[in-house]
């Protein structure tokens, strides 16, 4: 069973499916390690608002746009504080991910 609560999937499984195409999975690495690439792309690109250094200076393109707080959490402080979840948590959402895609 997953922790993760269904609003917050359904949110993590649209922003992996755009961002999956935007970063290069590298053949050397398992599915599941490049999958957490790109939720690595994906918590930067919401977490990190457009005056972030990697943006103005043109080294990440902005794909997704940031989170707005809601309730006084950011984006990363949905999955680790207000929803408590852990790394282990977040695996298993990224496998179903993954196997909804296969």
């Amino acid at each position: 069973m997953m922790k993760m609560s269904p609003k917050l999937f359904a949110a993590l499984k649209a922003d992996f499916a755009v961002m999956r195409s935007f970063v290069p999975f590298d053949p050397s690495r398992n599915e599941l390690s490049n999958a957490f690439t790109v939720f690595n792309a994906i918590m930067f690109q919401r977490q990190n608002d457009d005056i972030h250094p990697a943006f103005t200076s043109g080294r990440v393109k902005r794909i997704l746009s940031p989170h707005i707080k809601q309730d006084g959490f950011s984006w990363l402080d949905q999955f680790y504080v207000q929803e408590d979840l852990n790394d282990d948590h977040i695996r298993t959402a990224i496998k179903k991910i993954l196997e909804s895609t296969r």
